[in-house]
């Protein structure tokens, strides 16, 4: 959603970027325990699972991706996953601030418990404020 708002993914694909990386593992900083460390590839891969999010394959590797039930690693994720494509439908939503602030706050709600949902909102306040996050100001009271 960080990406989305700050204009990065501009055609539905998200890629597994270095960028989405970073991000992710700021947020699993707010939420895991400092000895857990981790993975990007693991959800991003096992999202496909859900229904929304579909994993679009490396050229001439449609094969691989159908065939494999797990990945390791993001290099081994980039190796065979050009990126996701979401439902159109959420694609639409996620680009509009009103409807991605809403959804970020109902995920919030619904997935994560009280006590780290202001450290979620705080996270998601940094990232809107940092420098290169389309120089946007957070707004006051929080969900960005």
């Amino acid at each position: 959603m960080d990406l989305f708002a700050q204009g990065t993914i501009a055609a539905n694909l998200i890629e597994p970027t270095t960028e989405l990386g970073e991000l992710f593992t700021l947020y699993w900083a707010r939420v895991m325990p400092p000895d857990q460390r981790g993975n990007l590839a693991l959800p991003f891969f096992h999202l496909r699972s859900d229904g929304f999010w579909h994993l679009v394959p490396q050229p001439d590797k449609e094969a691989i991706l159908v065939a494999i039930r797990q990945t390791r690693s993001v290099g081994q994720l980039r190796d065979v996953v050009l990126g996701a494509r979401l439902d159109d439908d959420l694609y639409v939503l996620l680009c509009a601030e009103e409807s991605r602030d809403l959804l970020r706050a109902v995920l919030i709600e619904t997935y994560f418990a009280l006590e780290v949902r202001p450290s979620l909102v705080e996270q998601g306040t940094i990232n809107a404020g940092s420098p290169g996050f389309c120089g946007v100001p957070p707004r006051s009271g929080g969900m960005v």
